[in-house]
């Protein structure tokens, strides 16, 4: 079952959910099925790094769609993005939270957080512009599926609800305000 990644971001951000990624270079038989991710959509976002326009970095968000925008978190972590929309137009989903799939389909570590998405998939800064390769995986049912406001960016955000997670899950990270960061141990917050 193929996804369209050339639809409205915050859409195929939704879709994603259960979606597994196949990992790239060393990482080649890695498969991460995704439990939360967050939509970015470029010049009409103040979260987005496309916000102010195409430049060498952001260039790869303007399209084609399935292509990996991966960038530097803080200089150390390289943090994985996949590129969607038409072409010409700059958005992206951020991989935030999944987990390792074995071969025989079972699941094995949690991985939360964008950076240890990225790591386990052995995505880097050189993979930008590569071509992201998605399998199956599960279609998580809407009643499983959770919005929010996206970490880390406050009254940045204009009340966009672009997170998107699988409730209950134990890999979806702790929701974190730009104000500061705010720990729960309930989880994450709707």
């Amino acid at each position: 079952m193929a996804i369209d990644l050339g639809r409205d971001v915050p859409v195929v951000a939704r879709d994603l959910l259960g979606r597994q990624v196949l990992g790239t270079g060393d990482a080649a038989g890695v498969l991460v099925c995704l439990t939360e991710v967050e939509a970015y959509d470029g010049p009409g976002d103040p979260g987005s790094h496309a916000f102010r326009g195409a430049t060498p970095r952001t260039q790869v968000m303007f399209g084609p769609p399935g292509r990996a925008y991966v960038y530097l978190s803080y200089g150390i972590h390289s943090l994985m993005n996949i590129v969607t929309g038409p072409a010409g137009h700059a958005s992206a989903v951020l991989l935030r939270a999944g987990y390792q799939v074995t071969a025989q389909g079972a699941r094995e570590g949690d991985l939360r957080g964008p950076a240890a998405v990225a790591r386990a998939l052995g995505y880097r800064l050189a993979d930008t512009g590569s071509v992201v390769h998605l399998a199956a995986g599960l279609p998580v049912p809407d009643d499983r599926v959770q919005a929010g406001p996206r970490v880390g960016l406050g009254a940045g955000d204009d009340g966009r609800s672009w997170r998107f997670w699988v409730s209950g899950d134990p890999s979806v990270t702790s929701w974190r305000s730009g104000a500061g960061v705010k720990r729960s141990s309930a989880g994450p917050r709707t």
